[in-house]
């Protein structure tokens, strides 16, 4: 889980192929995004870009950018292991991937 930029907003991966939106503070889901494979074995990695409009998010080889107010979801694909983890560097913007691959990528966005 991670909370949005603006800090109004918890972002939570379930186990059940969603992601789910809440109002800091309280229990009001405010959006659900479905459509993302999550396994329950998986340890999932969520980062924001810093304008609050989109996040990202590992799946299994891959990375999903997720844009929030249309839920369109596209693929970074390059490792050929499981990502372990990303971060986002807003000042350079590039996010930025390790895998079991023994790779690291980095992804201009």
């Amino acid at each position: 889980m991670v909370f949005f930029p603006n800090g109004k907003y918890l972002l939570v991966a379930t186990d059940k192929s969603r992601y789910i939106v809440f109002r800091s503070h309280s229990n009001d889901q405010v959006l659900n995004i479905y459509g993302v494979f999550i396994d329950s074995l998986t340890q999932h990695r969520i980062r924001f870009h810093p304008s609050g409009k989109y996040f990202f998010a590992t799946q299994e080889n891959d990375i999903l950018v997720i844009e929030i107010a249309t839920q369109k979801i596209t693929k970074l694909q390059g490792h050929q292991g499981i990502v372990r983890d990303i971060d986002y560097h807003p000042e350079k913007q590039i996010l930025v991937s390790a895998s079991y691959d023994r790779t690291f990528k980095i992804w201009s966005h």
